[in-house]
């Protein structure tokens, strides 16, 4: 199982790119402080931007300094060996930021400097418990048997109860916090449930200096392409081998209503959702609709022993490259179940279609 969303503290999207629009000016910076109990242990400051490692030290005393140089406004994470999260700092260059922590409450510390360092830190404070929270539900459902239905549905109903949560404390400091760079962290990372132009609405409520940072240009162009996603866009065709190593196109079911439908042997609510698949393919099957599995495996063997449980009866592809599945990244599937229902004209109809919802929907358009 994964909950709906991919969460996390690095635009690692973003910083695939951003190299290509750095300002060619640099300027120096420090970071320096206290690490209480430290002594000893390595720290390290990193570029966000393509996590290079700008300085390292070794804890001395319970003090350290770290020097960097900034290309315009950039983003730094000080990272503590063996510590689960980085502090993630804010810099223009031409300053110093002051950070007083220690070994057992690192990341949360006490942070002098720049306002766009500050507004990064409460975006930690809110985020950081959220995602170890994304991981524990993650971690419980590993371990669920999905036939065992009432768990499985508890476990369902904590991780919608998480994405509300998740979803509500994003607007409100995107809303409460325009000013800040931290806000483009928010849109791109823990908001993968909204809609693009709900992200799109948000984005638009920063301020000018915000927008035009690299981050938030890049943050554009990635909101832009989820677009392509939408409900009402032509749905991006594909080609992948399916069971029998045979290439599929998403394009040669053109004409039919087709379900693509993103899954993965080791995802627990796959597995549970998937006799609601088979029943809704068995339904209408000979009325113009048809499923297209595609499966995030790495291991072939793990996929094929789900297909023949799980007894599904239509076609299934993959390129068993796990969440780099070429087509996930295509239409940027950030957890599974997820689906998309393709109309016979190639646009995208509707998406993440469950149960009950999923037949209400092809009545619907099957007549």
């Amino acid at each position: 199982m994964r909950i709906s969303i991919k969460a996390g503290l690095l635009l690692i999207a973003l910083a695939l790119s951003i190299s290509q629009s750095l300002p060619a000016q640099e300027k120096a910076f420090v970071v320096k402080g206290t690490v209480e109990g430290g002594d000893g242990s390595t720290i390290a400051l990193y570029n966000v931007d393509n996590s290079t490692k700008e300085d390292g030290a070794v804890i001395s005393d319970n003090q350290f300094e770290l020097k960097g140089k900034a290309n315009g406004l950039s983003v730094f994470a000080v990272s503590l060996k063996n510590a689960g999260f980085p502090i993630l700092v804010v810099s223009s260059g031409d300053d110093t930021i002051d950070i007083n922590t220690s070994m057992k409450t690192f990341p949360k510390s006490d942070i002098t400097g720049n306002a766009q360092t500050i507004a990064m830190q409460k975006y930690q404070e809110e985020f950081n418990p959220l995602i170890l929270q994304a991981k524990k539900i993650n971690n419980e459902s590993a371990s669920v048997n999905e036939s065992d239905s009432s768990t499985v549905a508890a476990l369902q109903q904590q991780a919608n109860d998480f994405n509300q949560q998740m979803e509500s404390t994003g607007i409100a400091f995107v809303q409460y916090h325009p000013e800040a760079v931290a806000s483009v962290f928010v849109l791109m990372n823990e908001l993968h449930t909204m809609q693009p132009q709900e992200i799109l609405n948000l984005f638009n409520t920063l301020t000018d200096k915000v927008k035009n940072t690299r981050y938030a240009k890049i943050a554009l162009t990635n909101i832009n392409l989820m677009a392509a996603t939408a409900v009402g866009a032509d749905a991006p065709d594909f080609t992948m081998n399916n069971t029998k190593g045979e290439p599929v196109s998403l394009s040669s079911f053109r004409g039919k209503y087709v379900l693509v439908d993103f899954w993965a042997s080791w995802c627990t609510y796959c597995r549970a959702e998937n006799p609601n698949v088979v029943k809704a393919y068995d339904e209408f099957k000979n009325k113009n609709f048809t499923v297209l599995g595609v499966s995030l495996d790495n291991s072939r063997e793990g996929w094929l022993i789900a297909i023949r449980q799980d007894d599904l009866p239509f076609t299934e592809v993959s390129d068993l490259q796990g969440w780099s599945n070429a087509a996930a990244l295509l239409y940027h599937v950030y957890s599974i179940p997820t689906n998309f229902l393709i109309g016979p004209d190639g646009k995208i109809v509707a998406k993440n279609l469950r149960g009950a919802e999923l037949e209400d929907k092809l009545k619907q358009v099957l007549h």
